[in-house]
């Protein structure tokens, strides 16, 4: 008989009610629990995202301090410490081509030719049809005795793109012989 009481009580709507009740908020409180677990990692992510955009903020702030401090010291004729200002942005930006055409112009003003000959090639990859580091690669191979090498570059740049600056050297060089 204790075992059919025992039945007929758990059996009882109100015993059947009670432990689906229990279950529901089992089952509501692991959901609510994993709401809240990934609502927090949401926040701890959109916290870590806002700082790092701030830090990221932050290093683009003082990268560009550094490129104007390097730009500066170039203006100043003082270019073997714009030159070291500029390597190492250019180590920790290889593909700027901002800081690759500043860094060669400041080696083609120290005259190292071969080095400023070598960035320029690497800028005229990055950007084929800016002008400006297609004319430094000109100029310098021209400084360096590779005539040749240099009026390949002109050919190269000339035949998709055009350029005022060039159509004067020409000019000029025609006018001389």
């Amino acid at each position: 008989m204790t075992c059919l009481t025992s039945l007929n009580i758990s059996r009882s709507p109100k015993a059947t009610y009670a432990k689906a009740r229990a279950r529901d908020l089992s089952t509501v409180s692991k959901s609510r629990s994993d709401e809240l677990r990934t609502s927090s990692r949401n926040l701890r992510t959109i916290a870590i995202d806002r700082s790092c955009a701030w830090a990221l903020d932050h290093m683009k702030d003082e990268l560009s301090k550094l490129f104007d401090e390097a730009v500066k010291l170039r203006d100043e004729r003082d270019f073997p410490r714009a030159r070291e200002i500029l390597l190492r942005l250019h180590h920790a930006y290889p593909d700027s081509l901002r800081v690759l055409a500043v860094l060669a112009h400041v080696c083609w003003d120290m005259n190292r030719l071969d080095e400023a000959i070598s960035l320029f090639r690497r800028a005229t990859v990055l950007e084929p049809s800016y002008d400006l580091v297609s004319l430094g690669l000109f100029h310098c191979l021209w400084r360096a005795e590779r005539t040749d090498d240099a009026f390949d570059e002109m050919r190269r740049f000339l035949t998709d793109h055009e350029s005022e600056e060039y159509t004067r050297l020409l000019s000029d060089m025609k006018e001389c012989q």
